[in-house]
C-alpha cells in the first residue's frame, strides 16, 4: 500500500492485490489504518473470494508497510495453527460460534495470553474484511507475574558486570530502556551534556538483525544518564559492541545464577525502573515519557505489581503516627 500527496492537495491511496491495482483519492491525509480500510473497501466481493487462510495472508500483505517483521512473522505462525476446516472456509460464512470453537480448541495446550492473541488475530482479519465478530470468551489469564528485582539485587548485578561490555547495557536496562533500544545505540547518540537520543531499535528480521525507527512515536525520546556512565561510553567508544542483543540477556542469566538471586529478565529491569521511580515520588507523566510508554496503562500495571503492599501500609502507618500521635 502506498499513500502520496497529489499536486491538487488530495491524497492518493494505491494497493496491489492478487495482481490487480486498486486506487482511491481522498481530500485529507489518512492514517495508515484508515487508508487500509478505505482501499480494502474498494476490492469487490472480498468475502466471497477469500478463505480465512487467504484473508490472513492478504491482511498481512496489506499491512506490511506498517507492521514490524517480528510481528508479521509471529502472525504467520498463527495462520498455520488454524484448524484446516476453518482455515479453508470462506470468510462470509464464518460465524461467532465457529471462531469460539476454534479458540476453545486452541486453548488446550496454549497459555491464556497466547490464546487471546490467536483469537484476536482471527477476529482482526475477519473484521478487516467486513465480518465483525465480538464478545468472544477467552481463558482467564494467570495473574502470576515475572519476578521483579529489588534495588539491592539490581546493584549486585551491576557490580558483577563492571569492567565488561555488559555493564553499560545492563545499567541502561535499569534506566528504563528496552533491549532493542540499547542494542541500537551508537556513540553519536550521546550528547555533550550526557543525554542520549533514542530514535531507533535493533530488531530481528528474516534471520538477521536490522536497525529500524522506534516502534511508536512515544518511544522516540531524549533522556539523561549519569556522568559516570557517559564517561565509560566515551572511553570505550561504544554502548554495546556485541553482534547479538541476546548475549546481554544470556550474561544477565549467568550473573544471576552466580550470585544466587532469583531469575529476572532484562525487560524486568525496565519494570524495576517504573516501580523504583514511582515509589520515590516521580509523577506518572514523567515516568511514562522518560521510558517511552505510549500511555500510562501498562506502566501503572507494572509498578503496582512491584509494590509490596505490607511495606507500603507500614510506611503509611508510621507517617500518620509521626504526624498525629
Amino acid at each position: 500500500m502506498n499513500i502520496r500527496k497529489l499536486p491538487s492537495g488530495n491524497y492518493q491511496i494505491r494497493m496491489r492485490e492478487k495482481g490487480q491495482d486498486y486506487c482511491l483519492t481522498v481530500n485529507y491525509k489518512p492514517t495508515n489504518a484508515e487508508a487500509l480500510r478505505l482501499i480494502t473497501a474498494t476490492i469487490p466481493n472480498t468475502q466471497e473470494k477469500y478463505t480465512l487462510s487467504e484473508a490472513c495472508g492478504a491482511y498481512l500483505d496489506a499491512k506490511k508497510d506498517i507492521m514490524s517483521d517480528t510481528t508479521a512473522r509471529s502472525y504467520r505462525v498463527l495462520i498455520r495453527q488454524i484448524e484446516p476446516k476453518l482455515a479453508n472456509s470462506k470468510i462470509r460464512i464464518i460465524t461467532k460460534a465457529m471462531v469460539q470453537t476454534e479458540i476453545n480448541r486452541y486453548s488446550v495446550g496454549h497459555a491464556p495470553k497466547t490464546t487471546k492473541n490467536f483469537g484476536s488475530f482471527i477476529t482482526s482479519v475477519l473484521g478487516f474484511y467486513g465480518n465483525t465478530i465480538t464478545r468472544l470468551k477467552y481463558p482467564q489469564e494467570d495473574k502470576q507475574e515475572s519476578y521483579l528485582p529489588t534495588k539491592d539485587e539490581v546493584k549486585a548485578v551491576l557490580d558483577a558486570t563492571k569492567g565488561t561490555r555488559y555493564y553499560v547495557p545492563t545499567f541502561l536496562g535499569a534506566r528504563g530502556l528496552r533491549l532493542s533500544e540499547v542494542a541500537a545505540l551508537e556513540l553519536s547518540d550521546l550528547s555533550d551534556d550526557n543525554f542520549i537520543s533514542i530514535t531507533k531499535a535493533k530488531v530481528r528480521a528474516e534471520r538477521k538483525y536490522v536497525v529500524k525507527k522506534t516502534k511508536t512515536t512515544s518511544s522516540k525520546r531524549r533522556i539523561s544518564i549519569p556522568d559516570e556512565i557517559a564517561d565509560i561510553i566515551r572511553a570505550q567508544g561504544y554502548v554495546y559492541n556485541g553482534k547479538k542483543p541476546e548475549m546481554i540477556t544470556r550474561n544477565l542469566e549467568k550473573v544471576e545464577a552466580r550470585l544466587g538471586i532469583p531469575h529476572f529478565t532484562f525487560h524486568q529491569l525496565r519494570h524495576f525502573f517504573a516501580t523504583y521511580t514511582h515509589y520515590n515520588g516521580f509523577v506518572d507523566k514523567a515516568i511514562q515519557e522518560d521510558a517511552g510508554w505510549a500511555d500510562d496503562k501498562v506502566m501503572k500495571r507494572v509498578y503496582r505489581q512491584g509494590m509490596n503492599q505490607d511495606e507500603i501500609s507500614k510506611e503509611i502507618s508510621d507517617l500518620l503516627r509521626d504526624s498525629l500521635l
